[in-house]
């Protein structure tokens, strides 16, 4: 049977996508849900991130909080700049090679990813122009599997005042963790925590929880 894999971060963009993705709720039409009858689960991934402790608890907590079954898959080391919040080259490449490998043993699916506009100029994988062509070289390589990136098109800000109104999202969102340096108490300097004081800025929400960044 054909499956769903959500690669699962521990920002806004993941916590969106999870939770859009379990509860099938349309982004383009707001309150309403679309047809899904697959199965879910999510999955991250290890690689050597600074924030890797940080990020995986986030993401189990979200993963639970929104009944979605979680696992966390270990990679080698890989290498970027090592400054917080520089994106490692290749990473979401490795990452759906991996993805699309599971979701073909399981019958085949979809690997989605929590790609926002505003993650586009600084993570050159996060651009809708990398999807087409990724999966079709997964599926060149024989895994019956695609890509896909729902909100790829949504900033975050967009995203909070879409599904704010749904206390499980506001759950997802509370739990998330966005800093890059990945102290227990987000540092509020690097770029990831800059990017989401000021989604929650333009929305004109309160973050429910500050002390994350």
């Amino acid at each position: 049977m054909e499956t769903r894999i959500a690669m699962l971060g521990g920002g806004i963009g993941s916590a969106a996508m999870l939770f859009s993705q379990a509860g099938r709720w349309s982004s383009g039409k707001k309150g309403q849900h679309f047809r899904e009858e697959r199965p879910l689960r999510a999955v991250s991934f290890h690689y050597g991130q600074r924030n890797a402790k940080a990020q995986l608890e986030a993401a189990k907590n979200m993963a639970e909080a929104l009944e979605v079954p979680w696992s966390k898959i270990k990679l080698p080391n890989l290498v970027g700049s090592g400054l917080p919040g520089e994106p490692v080259p290749g990473l979401h490449i490795a990452t759906s090679s991996v993805a699309g490998n599971l979701v073909h043993r399981s019958g085949g699916g979809e690997v989605i990813y929590g790609f926002v506009e505003d993650d586009q100029d600084r993570v050159p994988e996060c651009h809708p122009s990398f999807l087409g062509p990724l999966t079709r070289a997964l599926q060149l390589g024989g895994l019956e599997a695609h890509l896909s990136a729902p909100h790829v098109a949504f900033r975050k800000a967009q995203l909070l005042k879409i599904y704010w109104e749904h206390p499980r999202f506001q759950e997802a969102v509370r739990l998330s963790y966005s800093c890059a340096v990945g102290k227990v108490f987000p540092c509020g300097k690097c770029s990831s925590c800059n990017e989401r004081r000021s989604a929650f800025m333009e929305a004109k929400i309160l973050d429910p929880d500050l002390g994350r960044g």
